[in-house]
């Protein structure tokens, strides 16, 4: 379970986790930090690596595109836009390619200019910084799409297209 540290004393927490009682979990930790309990005979706080399976998408917030590229070597870098390829006519080169590189990194732009404009800003040319930019709602009929929207459909659509 995921759950907020409400206090924390010597090598202990004590850990909101959404049941009756918060617990008291082996593990020092700042008040307010949001951990991972394993609970059992002796809940103790993990990371997400210690976890076997899936376990929800992590949110990573820098100050630049150049900062988040250079955090993401490695992945396949998939760069959302209106102005990108339709997801569909590249689903299946992506999903291959997202397969072999077993790890996916999903940019999007900001609510007044799409990731062009951002690397633009920054000289750097998105076409050469991503493997992917894709348009995921190619009718969407409004400039652009709030991002607490945006993830949801990108990370339904990579799970569609990515499932065996």
């Amino acid at each position: 379970r995921e759950g907020v540290v409400l206090g924390s004393a010597g090598s202990y927490s004590l850990v909101d986790v959404g049941l009756r009682e918060p617990l008291m979990v082996e593990g020092a930790c700042r008040v307010g930090e949001r951990v991972i309990v394993r609970l059992g005979d002796k809940p103790r706080i993990v990371s997400r690596g210690e976890i076997p399976y899936y376990w929800g998408y992590s949110v990573v917030s820098v100050s630049d595109l150049r900062s988040a590229l250079r955090l993401y070597e490695g992945y396949l870098k998939v760069g959302t836009s209106r102005l990108g390829t339709p997801l569909r006519e590249v689903a299946v080169e992506l999903a291959s390619s997202a397969r072999e590189r077993g790890r996916v990194a999903l940019f999007f732009g900001e609510r007044e200019k799409g990731l062009f404009e951002l690397a633009a800003e920054e000289g750097l040319n998105a076409m050469e910084e991503f493997d992917y930019i894709v348009n995921l709602v190619p009718k969407q009929g409004s400039f652009t799409i709030r991002t607490e929207e945006a993830v949801p459909i990108a990370l339904a659509l990579l799970d569609f297209i990515l499932a065996d």
